[in-house]
């Protein structure tokens, strides 16, 4: 058993027995809206994908299913861990750290959060404890600044108040070159728009790895699209489209993805959706442009692979594509780390 391994089951065997009542009231809670796999006692088997790709000089782009949420790992060729938000703090971080232990996820090479809002930096106490304290650490943290006035963003506030490695805010024009990937950095504005929403303050990200492109927007909205569609013009185009604000019917305008032009959508939010999530407007308007679509509520954790020429998609379960069917098929019936895994 590794050290990772050793650490994780032995906070489990010696976790105090009132956790685990917390735990059954954290179940109760969250079951109908932020739970992110059909957890029921009926646990009908699917088939499920499992990748074999021991670090194989290829970019995996992970997009972890935490439900009403956001959470991405990416894995450089050269084995550059980035970690790109960390879920909703109903989760304390348990998928992205129950995913990220299964990758044999050990460090942490940059952590970038897109905006202060809970279901994005909800794991990040967990997350940095976690590393910290029993791993081989964290080495950048990247934020926007932007401020919130929630007991969630405190409790993130204090956290990175006290983290002792490199911390950054970014914004518009900085760039990370990592493994001869590009990490264009296109939003927020320097200095922010306090004009604007917490949404439109997000930190949006253009990824090139040679011949391939991805664009993750976070939770940026119609103001933040029409900025950068009328700035970047040509610049924005991408393979892959990570939708707005989870298929929030706020992002995702037609100039927009247009602009974008690409291929393939990643919808991150809960099958059951307290905000019905993604919205039909938003999947009628991928569906125009013919982009296949992915939805973790139905697809689950979902991983892009680029060898810099191509990419493969994979799911943890083969459905529908069609954007407009994505809602008529069941929800996914395993745990985000379950079958997605590096060998």
């Amino acid at each position: 058993m590794n050290r990772r391994k050793f650490l994780f089951y032995n906070s489990i065997f010696f976790t105090p027995i009132p956790y685990y009542f917390k735990q059954l009231l954290y179940i109760s809670d969250i079951e109908k809206y932020d739970y992110a796999w059909d957890n029921n006692l009926r646990y009908i088997p699917q088939k499920f994908n499992t990748i074999k790709s021991l670090r194989d000089n290829k970019l995996h782009i992970h997009t972890i299913n935490v439900a009403q949420g956001d959470s991405t790992l990416i894995v450089t060729p050269r084995n550059k861990i980035i970690l790109i938000d960390t879920g909703h703090a109903v989760h304390d971080g348990r998928h992205v750290i129950n995913y990220l232990n299964e990758q044999d996820i050990d460090r942490i090479d940059y952590l970038i959060l897109t905006h202060p809002h809970w279901d994005h930096i909800g794991g990040f106490k967990q997350i940095i404890n976690m590393y910290e304290n029993n791993l081989n650490g964290i080495k950048n943290i990247y934020h926007s600044g932007m401020t919130h006035n929630t007991n969630t963003y405190e409790t993130y506030n204090n956290t990175l108040q006290n983290f002792t490695g490199n911390k950054k805010i970014v914004s518009e024009g900085d760039n990370l070159n990592i493994d001869n990937i590009s990490f264009n950095i296109l939003n927020p504005i320097q200095g922010l728009n306090e004009d604007e929403s917490i949404n439109d303050n997000s930190i949006v990200i253009h990824i090139k790895y040679e011949n391939t492109n991805i664009i993750l927007p976070s939770d940026a909205e119609k103001y933040t699209e029409n900025r950068l569609s009328k700035k970047y013009t040509q610049n924005l185009n991408s393979d892959i489209y990570k939708v707005g604000h989870h298929g929030e019917n706020t992002s995702t305008h037609t100039k927009f993805i247009s602009k974008i032009d690409p291929d393939y959508a990643i919808i991150s939010s809960a099958y059951n959706s307290r905000f019905n999530h993604p919205d039909t407007p938003v999947l009628e308007r991928l569906s125009n442009k013919n982009i296949k679509t992915y939805w973790t509520g139905i697809h689950g954790s979902i991983v892009k692979i680029s060898d810099g020429q191509n990419w493969d998609i994979v799911p943890q379960v083969n459905k529908t594509i069609k954007p407009l069917s994505v809602k008529n098929h069941s929800q996914i019936k395993y745990p985000p780390h379950i079958g997605v895994k590096q060998y």
